[in-house]
C-alpha cells in the first residue's frame, strides 16, 4: 500500500494486486466504511491526531484500487510550557490516551492534544498557557519549531520521567 500525502487533509491510497491479496480485498465489492477502516487500521498510528474522514472516493481497477481521502483538518488545542519541568508535571497529571505532540517552538515547549475541546486543555492551563490563535498557528509551528514527540508525546514523557 503507498500512502500519498495531499495536503494536510487530503491523501491518496494506492493498493496494487499483492495489497489486495493481504487485505483481502475485491475493488469492485470495497464499500466505503471498509476503506474508511483501512485507512484508518494502516495510515493513522494509535492514539495520533484524529483523522475525520468527510469524503471518500474510490477507484477500482482489475488488480488494484486507487482511494482519494478527504479528512477534516483538525487543529489541536496548543499549550506552551517555559520549562521542561512545567511540561512533565503537567505530562504526569493527565492520562496516558490522548492524542498529543510535543514541539519546541521559539523558546518553549509546545504541547498540542487532540481533540481541541477536550478536558485535557483544563487540566494543561493548570501547569502552561494555553495559546488562543487561529488554527493555522499550529501548522506554522509545525514548519518552523522542532518536532520533539511526533506521536502519544504525554504517553512518552510518562514513561520517561515517571517516577
Amino acid at each position: 500500500m503507498y500512502v500519498q500525502n495531499q495536503s494536510n487533509a487530503s491523501f491518496v491510497l494506492y493498493l496494487n494486486q499483492t495489497d489486495l491479496c493481504q487485505y483481502d480485498i475485491s475493488p469492485d465489492s470495497l464499500t466505503p466504511e471498509d476503506a474508511i477502516e483501512l485507512f484508518k487500521s494502516h495510515f493513522q498510528p494509535p492514539d495520533s491526531r484524529p483523522y475525520i474522514v468527510s469524503q471518500i472516493e474510490l477507484f477500482p481497477g482489475k488488480n488494484e484500487l486507487m482511494m482519494f481521502i478527504h479528512t477534516e483538518d483538525t487543529a489541536p488545542a496548543l499549550f506552551s510550557f517555559e520549562d521542561i519541568e512545567q511540561l512533565i508535571s503537567a505530562a504526569a497529571a493527565a492520562p496516558k490516551s490522548c492524542a498529543s505532540s510535543l514541539l519546541f517552538y521559539d523558546g518553549d515547549y509546545i504541547m498540542a492534544v487532540w481533540p481541541p475541546d477536550s478536558p485535557l486543555s483544563l487540566l494543561l492551563s493548570e501547569y502552561g498557557r494555553e495559546l488562543l490563535c487561529p488554527s493555522h498557528i499550529y501548522f506554522h509551528i509545525l514548519e518552523h519549531g522542532k518536532t520533539l514527540i511526533m506521536y502519544d508525546a504525554i504517553k512518552k514523557l510518562k514513561e520517561s520521567f515517571s517516577k
